[in-house]
């Protein structure tokens, strides 16, 4: 577990914008912060994000 920060929040709040859930904006931004490169999800957004890989457990 991490810390949230306020940071993250207001880093999220534009995303929608383009095409992407705050929840998830959340968590692509703790993982930058936190320089996480690995996420496990069905959400293909983190697909297009340098230097992200995402792991789907239904393609295991």
């Amino acid at each position: 577990m991490l810390p949230f920060e306020p940071e993250f929040l207001m880093e999220a709040l534009p995303m929608p914008k383009k095409g992407w859930k705050v929840g998830d904006a959340i968590h692509l931004n703790t993982m930058l912060k936190n320089t996480i490169s690995s996420i496990v999800t069905d959400d293909r957004h983190f697909d297009g994000v340098d230097g992200i890989t995402r792991i789907d457990l239904l393609d295991e």
